[in-house]
């Protein structure tokens, strides 16, 4: 069973995740669990937050600017795109494509190191998924086109990822500025997708913003796109970083391993910014329900050390690996 459950993945929740994935087929589950171990190893993934620096993060965001910006109403973590037309004239290499194939890994093992239980501490519940903002009116239906063969194949190999070794629970996505050509494109390829998965799909023209403000604050959304906040002091919403994960407070309970067992009493703002004892284990997961760095790099060393409950405290999962 050790083999299986090395400390920095004895997680409850983590395995949840696995479970559900896999519809709580138990052989499938510890059949996955077991790739994704392997695979963490073979490709060193428990060091990528130290051990990679992307360089060409500047240049990315020529073609494709993106960032984690603010919370929805529920306390989920705001994933922005606005990906450009030019980047379909942007050569891409094989040596490009896996530096930024580790970069989106490297994002995603921030996302549950850092983002997530900083959500959880300040929205008191249990936030295990993203909110995301495509907006598409610079590339039109070109986002999905069938032709675009190097993209298609990369964003193939992320998301195959994102499902094999993580678990993700996608959240609701957002496509927005959608054109007539694009919702014709989306008609066609959306039965392609599992219909659970297509259903987090929203396709919305340019008048989007009302939608957007019924599940987020303005203050949370950037002004381009319907909201209030500027980031004026920051160098604008792009690059800001805004989040939970940005308050010093909360930053030090998760780098001090303090937020680590997340079903016991953690520690969480209350509205006079004080710290508070909260009972996560009676909260309902954001899953359920449905940077200029956060510190530098090194500042997360040791992230992986942030599980929540251990697996092999939990009887009902133990059997998991029996």
């Amino acid at each position: 069973m050790d083999d299986l459950l090395p400390e920095k993945h004895d997680d409850y929740h983590m395995m949840l995740r696995f479970l559900r994935a896999k519809k709580f087929d138990i052989v499938k589950t510890k059949k996955m669990w077991a790739d994704m171990l392997q695979w963490r190893k073979e490709f060193g993934i428990d060091t990528i937050m130290e051990d990679f620096e992307f360089k060409e993060l500047k240049e990315i965001d020529k073609y494709f600017p993106h960032c984690y910006h603010g919370v929805d109403k529920e306390g989920k973590p705001l994933f922005i795109a606005r990906p450009k037309r030019d980047y379909r004239n942007e050569p891409i290499t094989m040596k490009t494509r896996d530096r930024c194939l580790h970069y989106f890994i490297q994002e995603c093992e921030k996302l549950f190191a850092i983002k997530f239980p900083a959500c959880t501490i300040a929205s008191k519940r249990l936030i295990d998924t993203t909110t995301q903002i495509i907006d598409v009116q610079d590339i039109g239906h070109y986002y999905i086109a069938e032709e675009d063969q190097v993209v298609r194949e990369f964003s193939a190999l992320l998301n195959k990822i994102y499902d094999d070794y993580y678990a993700l629970n996608r959240g609701q996505t957002f496509i927005i500025n959608a054109s007539t050509e694009f919702w014709m494109k989306w008609n066609t390829v959306k039965y392609n997708f599992d219909p659970e998965v297509a259903s987090k799909f929203h396709v919305l023209g340019n008048n989007y913003q009302t939608k957007l403000l019924e599940i987020i604050d303005a203050s949370e959304l950037p002004t381009y796109l319907g909201g209030t906040c500027t980031c004026a002091d920051q160098g604008g919403c792009l690059r800001s970083g805004k989040g939970p994960w940005k308050n010093p407070e909360i930053l030090k309970m998760i780098l001090s391993g303090e937020a680590r067992r997340i079903s016991q009493p953690v520690k969480a703002l209350n509205s006079k910014r004080k710290v508070e004892d909260i009972d996560t284990s009676t909260t309902e997961s954001s899953s359920e329900a449905e940077d200029n760095d956060i510190a530098s790099t090194k500042a997360v060393k040791g992230y992986s050390h942030l599980s929540s409950t251990p697996v092999r405290d939990e009887v009902s999962v133990d059997l998991v690996f029996y």
